[in-house]
């Protein structure tokens, strides 16, 4: 698309319509903004790792895991082998008993294995 495009933003709540429209003018999204926003989100849907292939140091940083050799076959055929390559939101939401099992040093990403699918639908 023309990355000068401006489109009029029409979903504005009634709280944030008050506070955007003070100027009177409405809001525009240039097409490079929302080009930039659909790919960060595509980026953060379908970016994965297998499990192993990345490791938290006790400091807190994440480090590739230079001993990693890849999956066994059986381990690749499993959801829970894999994590989303993004800040977790899930995790937290674990109970303690469940974070037990959990190695922190590779279990500190979300896993796939409680992704429930979502209809996207795309305009060509």
């Amino acid at each position: 698309g023309d990355p000068s495009f401006q489109y009029v933003y029409t979903g504005i709540g009634a709280g944030d319509a008050e506070r955007l429209f003070e100027d009177g003018k409405q809001p525009v999204i240039k097409e490079e903004a929302r080009l930039i926003a659909t790919v960060e989100q595509i980026d953060r849907a379908v970016g994965i790792v297998p499990r192993g292939a990345f490791v938290k140091t006790p400091l807190g940083s994440v480090q590739e895991n230079r001993n990693f050799e890849g999956l066994s076959l059986t381990e690749a055929k499993k959801l829970s082998s894999y994590f989303h390559f993004t800040e977790p939101v899930n995790l937290k939401n674990k109970t303690l008993l469940e974070k037990a099992d959990l190695d922190p040093s590779t279990d500190f990403l979300d896993s796939l294995e409680h992704d429930i699918p979502q209809d996207i639908t795309f305009v060509w």
